[in-house]
């Protein structure tokens, strides 16, 4: 498995992990990786907002 997932660089974004039943597992802003070790296998939605604009894009992202 791997353990980390690649966020986009240079941007002023926050970022939200978020499970198929609507808990935040993690969050956090402006980071170039997100290290997924601790997600238990399944599928996720990965929440990216531009701080700048406030624009939020949403990512499935599925763990195995």
């Amino acid at each position: 498995k791997n353990n980390k997932l690649n966020l986009p660089g240079r941007l002023n974004f926050e970022y939200r992990l978020i499970d198929m039943q609507g808990r935040m597992l993690l969050s956090g802003k402006n980071e170039n990786f997100l290290s997924i070790g601790s997600i238990n296998i399944g599928t996720y939605i990965l929440e990216l907002k531009d701080l700048n604009n406030g624009q939020k894009i949403y990512k499935k992202i599925i763990v195995f």
